[in-house]
């Protein structure tokens, strides 16, 4: 069995996901796109009046491929958000990949949680 490929051989056939990105700035500072500011709001999952998220962290361990699947699973969301949130937390160092009661965002961080993926949960 052939291990998968890691997050950075897949950039490559990434390139025509029309993803730009900026140079980073100064420590600390946010990186954004243009008309964008901070972190993606989830856009299929409509949590109104939660006062949780989930936060991804960066890893470096998995391929893009197992940390999508796995968001996937454990947000309930569709494979092109599961990929914005892994995009996102692979060049920001962290994505909101749930929002959500306490409760569901604690089983959401288990099921990331599952393949070892660094996640917490934390109040809006």
């Amino acid at each position: 069995m052939q291990p998968l490929p890691s997050f950075n051989e897949n950039l490559p056939a990434m390139k025509d996901m029309n993803i730009t990105l900026l140079n980073a700035g100064p420590p600390g500072e946010t990186i954004t796109s243009p008309g964008e500011t901070g972190l993606l709001e989830p856009t299929d999952i409509d949590h109104i009046g939660s006062d949780f998220r989930v936060i991804l962290y960066n890893d470096d361990f998995h391929s893009f491929e197992e940390v999508t699947e796995q968001v996937k699973k454990a947000a309930g969301c569709s494979t092109s958000r599961a990929e914005e949130i892994t995009i996102e937390a692979h060049f920001k160092g962290r994505a909101i990949c749930f929002r959500g009661e306490r409760g569901e965002c604690q089983r959401v961080c288990k099921v990331l949680r599952e393949i070892r993926l660094q996640c917490e949960v934390d109040a809006d």
